[in-house]
């Protein structure tokens, strides 16, 4: 049997990696097996030359899917040109750049425009999900459970416990976060909870190595060599998981003087319950998107230096856009990660509450009158670039930030040029020294 997502995994990493005819035979068998696959469709349309089957194809995918706006906003634009004229047909469906007229890449996964001579990149509407939430108690006193995409099985590293989902159409022996071959491929976790939303990787593999290169080829400090020994390393696309949590949280105090209710911004408000002469107050804080890392394998320090995502791009999580990469299978429960993102929001609230100086005896309230309320939460996935390299008997991880490009990591120093430093930093402070010494001599 034909698996869609094996042929459009292949045909997608294809596309990606500018292999057009390879592209071109996976998705045709992926859109000739399954003909009601919209998203085959439409990356059919993303590599096809011939103007006449790239109308054709979007044309399938708004048959499939009335709503999808990319495929409307490439055939509106057909319909501006003289399509009478060859050139103008042709050129209408190239996606011209319309700041250099250069030709523009679409990406039906980020759905975006990309011009391969200015780098103009031009969103596209894509379905949105920053506002769906799900309800936080309803969902621990349930089971929400569901299948992340069809998988051969579970990358599992021996050497960093590193958990991955692995594509049909990959059979993986390394693992992406510690470059070790000690993994085993296991059948995948059973009743997986199903994520609510994604963000596509915005660039590609060549794009994330440019951004490591800039990254390590900056300081005087760094090891000279840095460089190539992260080009001869593979970097990898993995999407991370991670709980988000929304919530208001609300600290009762009481004052001993009358404060009148404030609204200190769009999130933070002191409020005044009761009756007009009650010295009891609720300092309100709203929260949204507080993110906790549900994985395990990224170096924690180096993933908050990653830092944001813009989550109002999450668009709604769907298997198929996990076709051809790999994903790591979250390990932390909903339960203790919503005790994490509590006591983010708690501390965060009592930080900014202490600076408007409402209160400056806090024994007038404990911490069971800090509560978090109206709490909601979305699992996504979010992109990064994992790529390690060894130098002088060490191991280090590099991650690039998938959708903005901020790149983290460990850079090992040049230890010959940071002693000559502080030799020079020595040096030049006993001739500072010394020629005060002589100006207090010559003028005494």
């Amino acid at each position: 049997m034909i698996d869609i997502h094996e042929f459009l995994g292949r045909g997608i990493i294809a596309a990606r990696a500018g292999n057009t005819a390879d592209a071109l035979r996976y998705l045709n068998i992926a859109a000739r097996f399954y003909p009601k696959n919209a998203r085959a469709w439409l990356w059919l349309a993303a590599v096809c030359d011939a103007p006449d089957q790239r109308r054709d194809c979007l044309r399938k995918v708004l048959e499939l899917d009335p709503a999808s706006l990319p495929a409307k906003i490439l055939l509106e634009r057909a319909s501006r040109v003289d399509l009478a004229s060859p050139s103008a047909l042709a050129q209408a469906y190239a996606f011209q750049c319309p700041t250099c007229a250069g030709q523009q890449r679409f990406d039906p996964d980020c759905a975006s425009l990309t011009c391969t001579d200015c780098g103009r990149v031009e969103q596209l509407a894509a379905p949105n999900a920053a506002d769906t939430e799900q309800d936080l108690g309803t969902a621990l006193r349930q089971s929400a459970s569901g299948n992340w995409a069809l998988v051969s099985g579970q990358l599992v590293c021996e050497a960093c416990g590193a958990t991955i989902l692995l594509p049909a159409n990959q059979s993986s022996t390394i693992c992406p976060f510690c470059a070790s071959a000690r993994v085993l491929v296991r059948p995948p976790t059973p009743d997986l909870v199903l994520p609510h939303a994604i963000i596509p990787f915005a660039f590609e593999n060549d794009k994330a190595r440019q951004h490591i290169h800039r990254w390590l080829a900056g300081g005087w400090f760094m090891a000279d060599d840095l460089v190539r020994l992260a080009r001869s390393r593979e970097l990898r696309g993995v999407y991370l998981p991670f709980w988000t949590f929304d919530g208001q949280t609300q600290i009762r105090c009481l004052v001993h003087y009358r404060v009148e209710p404030t609204t200190y911004s769009a999130t933070e408000r002191l409020v005044n319950y009761g009756d007009s002469l009650s010295r009891q107050l609720w300092y309100e804080k709203d929260f949204d998107d507080v993110l906790v890392y549900a994985g395990r394998s990224a170096v924690l320090k180096s993933l908050q230096a990653l830092l944001p995502f813009d989550l109002k791009q999450v668009v709604e999580y769907e298997p198929g856009f996990l076709a051809g990469w790999q994903a790591e299978v979250y390990q932390l429960s909903l339960a203790d990660a919503a005790q994490q993102a509590y006591k983010q929001m708690r501390d965060q609230a009592i930080q900014s509450f202490d600076l408007h100086g409402v209160v400056q005896d806090y024994s007038n309230f404990l911490n069971d009158d800090i509560v978090v309320a109206q709490r909601t939460f979305k699992l996504i996935l979010l992109p990064v670039w994992v790529g390690t390299y060894d130098y002088q008997g060490k191991r280090y991880q590099v991650l690039v930030n998938g959708q903005t490009g901020n790149v983290s990591g460990e850079k090992p120093l040049n230890w010959s040029k940071v002693i000559l430093a502080e030799i020079g930093a020595i040096l030049a402070l006993g001739l500072l020294i010394l020629l005060a010494i002589l100006i207090w001599y010559t003028r005494g």
